[in-house]
């Protein structure tokens, strides 16, 4: 029974047991299953990982035999994975350029730990195609045995991206190291790089120059601190800098550099600077021959005109005692056959003049030395006199010459009515030359002006000579150029004109038919004139109508003495007579002279000099009057030398031989030009003038309008048209500032007996008058900004003349004092004169009763 009980005891522990195993059995069963399927999903996971690598991974023996690999070894190598147990490294997939033999070894490195990168020529077995690609091998342990991991990294791209950028560097090297221009690279002061050509400037190699200071390399002077400054402070503000400088390398050879810097960076300086240089000592060579080639051609010039000055002045200075003692004996009682030979001597005299001037106008034009003058005139009346004096030539012959002036052509234009009177002189002189029988016509009318701002008249001369041949009609405006020698000339005529209508912006044709006449044609282009009124259609007043004068002639040459003595006779005028400048100033301390005839080239002391002197005189060199009139009297005719007689202070200007004609209408215009200038000079404290006044070398005004050289140019200038007369204008200045309480208003009857104009005619002038002076005005505080106080001064000068005219006597005083102080005064100063100035003529135009 024990037994029995024993044995059930011990089957059920036993079948206890069992179950416990069973249970447990279970339970391991469960656990396998779920990290059986816990290692699938993470070997599936990290196949998807590893088959999802861009690189290419290759698991191989350390004998090269393939275990595994990634789908993107397949991918990149273009394999099937059947391919993979058969695929040799070294024979299938590496390129015959690279070391094979040389694999074994780095695989035994790499299997004894020692991890392996390298670049490689990889292949694709199907088509050969190679590529580059960059390897890394590493020991790993692949199922149980030793294996490789290789990552091999398709680098074709980065490959080509290197290669680009080295043959693009290879290329700027080559460029660099083969300019012919200095480029280097600086970071503060230190020269980075620098090219061949650049270091050779300095006398360095690169490999010396580079690592250098720069200012070292630059050199240690003054002036390479000086080119550092400069440097920096044009890079901070506008990122650039470009000089040219003298450089001195280190072997002491100097050379001219241009050189250029910029910024990498304006803000930031220490990122760098890249400096450019251009060796230019050729260059400058060149420059400085061509200077020395360009002073040679001036001073050549300067000669030529020196020659043609002296050739004029010492032809001119007999030929006024010819000319002047012919007309005097034509004045005396002659049998016919005496009159018809001084005719003669003068014609031939004249003639003689008029190739002295063309080749002076000549020589002139080509040296780009002739400038227009820019006048108020009578246009119509100007022709009229033109052709009125050439009216005994065509007489002459038996022609008639007419004048037709269409409507629409301007009356009264601003320009050079010298210049235009040569150029119809010239015209029309030829025209009766060439012209046996007919009619020689003259015609202006209106034409299309280019701008706005000018008037175009289109002029033509017409005759009915013998005409042109057309072989000629090419060179006729040639220098030198006639069409046949059976009428004289030099030639130059033409070729004169075509260069002075040039100058007034036009152009010169012609238009002939042999034996029918020609047509020369022409357009001239002139501002809008402002100061006609003033002119007068009377004939010029006879000197005898004149009070005498007493002139202080200053001569030196007998004959000339002697021609100008007589003329002023019969001008009713005394005379007394200097024979150098030292006399003149002597000759004024000992006695009064109304007038000066100065001639220029005198002993001891020249004209020049003498008034200069004259026009700075003080109390102190008793010398009564400092502004007597003075009127140049030489036979220099070249108008460089009539601007040196004008800035030295004299008031007009007439070259020998003298036209006394003109010369009595240049005195007319003086004396009433003084006595003009007499109203406006309000009495001053002499004392205080002296004070307030500085001592000047030269008077505070000049003339600074050429003077016709032909008398019936004498008749279109009226009063202060030309010359403007010295005198009062310190006592204007110190006094301008005094406004007058009232405003004036001019008497219009008096106005128009001076100006020989009615009432209607006076108030469309001083209308004109006071918008020219507000235009004026303007252009005055321009050429004071501009520092241009001369050109300022001189417009000024217009406008007291313009008060003058319309009788504004305290606006022309006020004129007169802006015109000193733009000599003497501060810029705010003169601009406060010029604002007084137009608050007088606003006062003016107020009290003014307009017609």
């Amino acid at each position: 029974m024990v037994v029995i009980l024993i044995l059930a005891v011990n089957m059920r522990r036993r079948k206890q047991a069992e179950r416990s195993l069973r249970k447990v059995r279970q339970d391991l069963e469960v656990r396998v299953r779920e990290r059986t399927s816990e290692l699938k999903e993470s070997e599936e996971a990290l196949r998807v990982v590893f088959d999802s690598s861009h690189d290419a991974i290759i698991v191989h023996t350390p004998e090269g035999v393939i275990l595994d690999a990634n789908e993107g070894m397949l991918e990149m190598y273009g394999l099937r994975r059947e391919d993979l147990p058969t695929l040799s490294i070294a024979r299938d997939i590496s390129s015959r350029q690279c070391p094979l033999h040389s694999l074994s070894g780095v695989w035994a490195q790499v299997a004894a730990g020692n991890e392996q990168t390298f670049e490689w020529m990889a292949r694709k077995p199907s088509n050969g195609h190679e590529f580059h690609v960059e390897v890394h091998l590493r020991p790993i342990l692949f199922r149980k045995r030793a294996a490789i991991l290789a990552n091999v990294r398709n680098i074709s791209a980065r490959k080509a991206s290197e290669n680009e950028l080295r043959r693009t560097l290879s290329k700027l090297e080559a460029i660099l190291d083969n300019s012919l221009m200095g480029i280097a690279m600086t970071r503060g002061d230190l020269l980075e790089t620098i090219n061949q050509r650049g270091a050779e400037t300095f006398g360095y190699s690169p490999e010396e120059a580079m690592g250098r200071s720069w200012t070292e390399v630059l050199g240690t002077s003054e002036d390479s601190r000086a080119l550092m400054l400069d440097m920096r402070d044009a890079l901070e503000s506008c990122g650039e800098f470009l000089t040219e400088r003298e450089l001195v390398g280190r072997n002491g050879e100097v050379s001219w550099c241009r050189m250029y810097a910029k910024a990498v960076d304006r803000q930031d300086l220490a990122k760098g600077v890249i400096w450019a240089w251009d060796d230019i000592s050729d260059i400058k060579s060149a420059e400085d021959e061509l200077r020395a080639t360009r002073e040679e051609a001036l001073a050549a010039n300067r000669a030529k005109s020196e020659f043609l000055a002296a050739m004029s002045h010492e032809i001119r200075t007999p030929m006024n005692a010819i000319v002047g003692m012919t007309e005097i004996t034509l004045q005396t009682e002659l049998t016919d056959h005496q009159r018809d030979y001084l005719r003669a001597v003068k014609d031939s005299a004249d003639h003689l003049l008029q190739i002295i001037n063309d080749i002076l106008d000549l020589s002139k034009i080509e040296a780009k030395k002739l400038e227009l003058d820019r006048v108020d005139f009578d246009l119509p009346l100007h022709l009229e006199t033109t052709v009125r004096a050439m009216q005994v030539q065509a007489s002459q012959k038996g022609l008639e010459l007419s004048l037709e002036v269409a409507d629409g052509v301007p009356d009264c234009v601003k320009g050079d009515p010298v210049c235009l009177r040569q150029v119809l002189v010239n015209l029309l002189g030829n025209a009766v030359k060439f012209t046996h029988k007919g009619k020689v016509v003259v015609r202006a009318s209106a034409a299309q002006s280019p701008s706005p701002d000018l008037l175009g008249v289109h002029f033509e001369v017409e005759d009915s000579g013998i005409g042109i041949p057309d072989e000629f009609r090419d060179t006729i405006f040639q220098n030198f150029s006639q069409t046949t020698r059976a009428y004289g000339g030099t030639g130059l005529g033409l070729a004169i004109c075509k260069e002075l209508i040039a100058l007034m912006g036009g152009d010169i044709t012609v238009s002939s038919e042999v034996g029918r006449g020609s047509v020369f044609s022409f357009d001239a282009y002139f501002e809008p004139g402002v100061l006609c009124g003033v002119q007068t259609r009377h004939s010029l007043q006879p000197a005898a109508d004149l009070e005498g004068l007493h002139i202080l002639v200053a001569e030196d040459n007998p004959m000339n003495v002697m021609v100008t003595s007589l003329r002023l006779e019969e001008m009713g005028h005394t005379h007394e007579v200097a024979e150098n400048g030292e006399q003149v100033l002597t000759m004024l301390r000992q006695g009064t002279f109304d007038l000066i005839l100065m001639d220029v080239e005198m002993p001891v002391m020249d004209g020049l000099a003498a008034t200069r002197a004259i026009r700075a005189a003080t109390p102190e060199m008793d010398i009564p009057d400092p502004d007597i009139p003075i009127v140049a009297m030489t036979a220099h005719a070249l108008k460089e030398f009539r601007d040196k007689c004008l800035e030295a202070g004299m008031d007009a200007y007439i070259s020998k031989p003298v036209d006394f004609e003109e010369l009595a209408a240049i005195i007319s215009r003086i004396r009433a030009g003084s006595e003009l200038a007499e109203r406006i000079q309000a009495p001053v404290d002499e004392e205080t003038v002296l004070e307030s006044a500085p001592v000047v070398s030269e008077p505070l005004l000049s003339v600074e309008n050429e003077l016709s050289q032909d008398k019936s140019e004498a008749v279109e200038h009226g009063p202060l048209s030309g010359e403007t007369v010295t005198g009062g204008e310190e006592a204007a200045a110190a006094e301008v500032n005094v406004v007058p309480d009232q405003p004036e208003a001019p008497q219009v009857n008096s106005a128009g007996e001076r100006l020989d104009i009615d009432e209607a005619m006076f108030s469309d002038l001083v209308r004109t008058g006071i918008q020219e002076i507000r235009y004026l005005s303007e252009k005055v505080l321009a050429l004071l900004e501009r520092g241009e106080r001369k050109k300022a001064k001189g417009v000024v000068q217009t406008m007291r003349n313009i008060c003058l005219v319309m009788g504004a006597d305290d606006c022309a005083h006020m004129a007169a004092g802006t015109e000193a102080a733009c000599r003497i005064a501060p810029e705010d100063e003169i601009v406060r004169y010029v604002q007084q100035l137009l608050e007088g003529i606003e006062r003016f135009e107020a009290a003014f009763q307009f017609k």
